[in-house]
């Protein structure tokens, strides 16, 4: 309890003088006062978002900025034109600039002021952006390209509000919070202390989180990242029939104590064989709304994968499904970490997530840490880029990532490699979907096949997922280096 010197009434309560408040209330209180919510300017602000449009054909570009980072605006206009961009190291500039219809050369000067550049013409590679001060063979740093924020990166009108052990709040003050600042609370993990808040704009995001972060040292915020489905696309087969069939598998009576059970955070999973369809014990929806269209679902694929890696295994368990892209083509790392934290309090063991991006989410992570303290065991995919970098959540140390090698043992020619993975599993399995055959392939598949592997083992061992975990590595391990 804080004690404090404020006059200020809310939801009908008064405090006056020198009195006890509770933490929650004094982080409104402070929000409210000159020094806070209206000292910042954030009540009525109508600022347009941010942004960088770079029309590379019409040789026209439009920004409105405020108080970029140079890193931000060069990697923005990598991803925008294309070019290989090189800085001189150490650059740095806070950029602001508002204009509409410029060239690419009267935009570069307005953003870069006075540092200079050089754009470099090349006929058989993409042109060269070189930022420096004098002398532009300094211009040596690699610019990364910002990703695209239709599949990935920061939802910039977004950040994740996470509550310190020990302060207690209430849904309905997090949305008072938010409202203060025109923003709604969109969903929330009570238990954890993690609530995810939406604003109109950036700025006023931007905003939010500043004015919140310093009224109340019991609170931090993250950023909530873009997930996108992995792009390995199903491949038809001749014929039909029906794959990973779980006919002549054990099936064990669905009453949901019997064995481990395996919790698929993915697409939603569609309708599936008949005896297939006996081994899932519930369908989850996280995010809003359900894909359009009739296609084979990503979540269909993997359920099928799993019941693949059952069959290896010779013993059948039960499958939970989390949808948690409803209706978009990409999720949040908050409804990943949703999904997630639903699936342990309902009572899986064996978790997998076939998805991931190169960003670590601090949410995601804690929840895989106390999931993997409780005896669960995660999987998540590699990534099907053949890079070495590290791929979240597959690399953080609590879980276990998997990575795809081929019939001869060999690692996919696409398959991401590096001393993040823990396991090698097969790349491709075949699945039966509205009477047709196809072929789905990817770490995806290889993370999903070893869930049900390691699930299926435990069952036919007698042993809990956790217990089994070094079997499969022995039979399943991966170091960096092997080919």
């Amino acid at each position: 309890m804080i004690c404090g010197r404020i006059a200020v009434r809310l939801s009908g309560i008064a405090c006056y003088g020198s009195v006890v408040i509770a933490p929650v209330k004094r982080l409104i209180i402070l929000l409210l006062s000159a020094g806070g919510l209206l000292g910042a300017g954030v009540l009525g602000a109508e600022s347009p978002a941010n942004h960088l449009a770079w029309q590379a054909r019409s040789n026209r570009v439009d920004a409105r900025i405020q108080g970029w980072p140079l890193g931000r605006v060069l990697a923005r206009i990598a991803r925008e034109t294309g070019w290989e961009v090189r800085v001189e190291p150490g650059t740095q500039r806070t950029v602001t600039a508002g204009f509409t219809g410029l060239s690419q050369r009267e935009a570069l000067t307005r953003l870069l002021g006075d540092l200079n550049f050089a754009v470099i013409s090349r006929s058989n590679s993409p042109s060269r952006l070189l930022i420096f001060r004098s002398d532009r063979e300094s211009a040596t740093e690699l610019v990364e390209a910002e990703a695209d924020e239709a599949k990935g990166g920061p939802i910039r009108e977004e950040f994740i509000l996470r509550v310190k052990a020990g302060l207690k709040i209430k849904p309905g003050e997090v949305a008072r919070i938010a409202k203060l600042f025109g923003g709604t609370l969109v969903a929330g993990i009570d238990e954890v202390g993690a609530y995810r808040l939406r604003f109109p704009t950036e700025e006023a995001a931007t905003k939010a989180r500043e004015a919140i972060l310093k009224a109340n040292d019991g609170v931090t915020a993250e950023d909530n990242y873009r997930v996108a489905q992995p792009e390995l696309p199903p491949e038809r087969q001749a014929g039909t029939a029906t794959a990973a069939n779980a006919s002549g598998v054990v099936v064990p009576p669905l009453d949901g104590k019997n064995g481990p059970v395996i919790a698929l955070i993915d697409t939603a999973v569609q309708s599936l064989p008949t005896d297939m369809e006996a081994l899932v014990l519930s369908r989850t929806q996280i995010a809003p709304g359900s894909a359009s269209g009739s296609e084979l679902a990503h979540g269909t694929s993997m359920a099928q994968a799993m019941i693949a890696g059952m069959q290896e295994a010779g013993q059948a368990v039960r499958v939970r499904s989390y949808d948690v892209y409803g209706g978009s083509e990409t999720t949040s790392t908050f409804d990943v970490a949703k999904g997630l934290f639903q699936a342990a309090s309902d009572g899986a063991t064996v978790f997998n997530l076939s998805l991931g991006s190169y960003t670590p989410s601090p949410i995601l992570s804690d929840i895989s840490r106390q999931i993997a303290s409780r005896g669960g065991v995660i999987f998540a995919a590699a990534g099907n880029q053949r890079t070495t970098q590290p791929v979240f959540p597959a690399a953080d140390p609590w879980i276990l990532a998997v990575t795809a090698k081929e019939a001869d043992g060999s690692i996919a020619p696409w398959a991401n490699v590096g001393s993040f993975v823990d396991l090698a599993a097969p790349a491709s399995t075949l699945v039966s979907y509205g009477n047709e055959l196809y072929r789905v392939s990817g770490t995806s598949t290889a993370s999903a096949w070893t869930s049900g592997y390691t699930a299926g083992l435990a069952v036919r061992n007698q042993a809990t997922p956790a217990a089994t975990v070094s079997t499969v590595q022995s039979q399943l391990g991966y170091s960096a280096g092997k080919p």
